[in-house]
């Protein structure tokens, strides 16, 4: 008997994306090329010049705007990191805890909220096509843990309402997804 034994397949896409998810957003998060303009771009953490770098944390210049991103930002990485770590529990050695199902969807849905509510502020303030990678990477990353959300609450909505056991088939889910 296997650790992963009576897994679904619909869980364990879920836990793939959302932990290429995470690693996405982890290098959205960190990388500062949110804005790029010829010789300059810049991040949520640090804008630079060409090789010159400065940190806005600590350095005085962290307007209020760029905190509020800052914060739904981190608050987004928690709770996927959440997340997983209770998508490791679930899908290891807590399988029968159903209220795990639903702590993962929320959390889930709670980080696409948080990057996306990230996004938007930023993107109010600077609204031009002159955005680097690091903030495609941010909504790429929203839309990855959206769809693992979906396949979660799928998950969750077929155990509950149609009464399968962790050992039914994968046809049995789609049949009650559907």
């Amino acid at each position: 008997m296997g650790l992963l034994d009576g897994l679904s397949k619909f869980a364990l896409v879920s836990a793939i994306l959302t932990a290429i998810g995470f690693i996405v957003h982890l290098i959205g998060y960190g990388a500062p090329y949110w804005y790029k303009k010829g010789n300059s771009h810049s991040g949520i953490w640090k804008s630079c010049f060409g090789s010159i770098c400065s940190d806005y944390v600590g350095s005085g210049y962290n307007p209020e705007w760029l905190e509020a991103v800052e914060a739904f930002e981190t608050l987004a990485f928690l709770a996927i990191l959440g997340a997983l770590i209770v998508m490791g529990l679930k899908l290891t050695v807590m399988k029968e805890q159903k209220i795990f199902s639903i702590f993962i969807c929320l959390l889930q849905f709670a980080s696409v909220g948080g990057i996306l509510l990230g996004v938007i502020i930023y993107g109010a303030k600077f609204p031009s096509s002159s955005y680097g990678f690091a903030f495609v990477f941010e909504i790429l990353a929203s839309v990855i843990i959206l769809v693992a959300g979906v396949f979660s609450f799928w998950i969750e909505r077929c155990f509950s309402t149609c009464s399968i056991n962790s050992s039914a088939s994968e046809s049995s889910i789609v049949n009650c997804i559907l």
